[in-house]
């Protein structure tokens, strides 16, 4: 990979690399054992679909999306970094919590 930081890596776990490989990946989650809560529900719904004209626009509801106050100390250095810049990254509010920042990132 060419990539010189994390932030130029590709998230393989969003886009696969070929559409056989999805393929197999969704097969393994419809023939695995029940292990989770999820596994157990199913989804119906007596009311139409919202036509896609009327949904509110994903840059508008992540600007909704927030961290808690999660204490420096809390969580570990990485985790609090990756959560700030991933909330501010999508147009979200990260709070650093009691304790505020590490005075390293502020450098």
């Amino acid at each position: 990979s060419a990539a010189t930081t994390r932030d130029e890596l590709e998230n393989d776990g969003v886009k696969p690399k070929s559409v056989a490989n999805y393929e197999i990946f969704q097969k393994s989650l419809e023939t695995a054992p029940l292990a989770n809560i999820r596994d157990l529900l199913d989804f119906d719904s007596d009311r139409p679909s919202i036509p896609i004209e009327e949904v509110e626009p994903a840059s508008e509801i992540m600007q909704r999306f927030c961290t808690g106050a999660m204490s420096l100390g809390a969580l570990s250095r990485e985790a609090h970094e990756t959560l700030a810049i991933a909330v501010n990254r999508i147009g979200g509010k990260s709070n650093s919590g009691e304790g505020g920042e590490d005075i390293v990132r502020g450098r």
